[in-house]
């Protein structure tokens, strides 16, 4: 088996490792863009309530009801700051992911340009060997001939 042969079984194998990353990144990508999604979603229903308390307060409101209201801001504004911090463990894996799937496309890409050099070598190799073939016919036709021996290998 040639050289560039063996190199591009090596590259194949590499893109099923490319391929696995690349499908890694795009489930990452989604949890990432979840989490991302639910944070925006606190946050708007963070600011719903906001606009609720506005219209009570423009009425006449008990002191309980805006406490209950202060509660409840509180425990939602920690379910953001969890929420954010969730977020930020997805943006942390993507990028980790990322880069895992840009190593391997890497990869890749140098087994590729490894099996193609070697198909060029092996190429100039294999004209190099028939040049010195065709080269050595016509040498031993021409002592044939200048022999006078009626030979010709043509």
């Amino acid at each position: 088996m040639k050289r560039s042969t063996r190199m591009e079984k090596l590259a194949d194998i590499n893109i099923g490792h490319e391929n696995a990353a690349l499908a890694a990144l795009a489930s990452a990508r989604a949890a990432y863009q979840k989490q991302e999604q639910q944070l925006q979603q606190l946050k708007v229903y963070r600011e719903d309530y906001r606009n609720q308390l506005s219209e009570r307060m423009s009425g006449s409101t008990s002191a309980q009801v805006i406490r209950d209201f202060q509660y409840f801001f509180a425990s939602l504004d920690e379910a953001i700051a969890q929420q954010n911090l969730e977020v930020e463990k997805a943006a942390a894996e993507l990028e980790q992911v990322e880069r895992n799937w840009l190593d391997r496309r890497q990869e890749v890409k140098k087994f590729n340009r490894a099996a193609d050099n070697l198909r060029q070598r092996e190429a100039a190799d294999m004209e190099r060997q028939a040049q010195i073939e065709s080269d050595e016919a016509s040498n031993l036709n021409f002592l044939l001939q200048s022999r006078g021996t009626g030979i010709s290998l043509n």
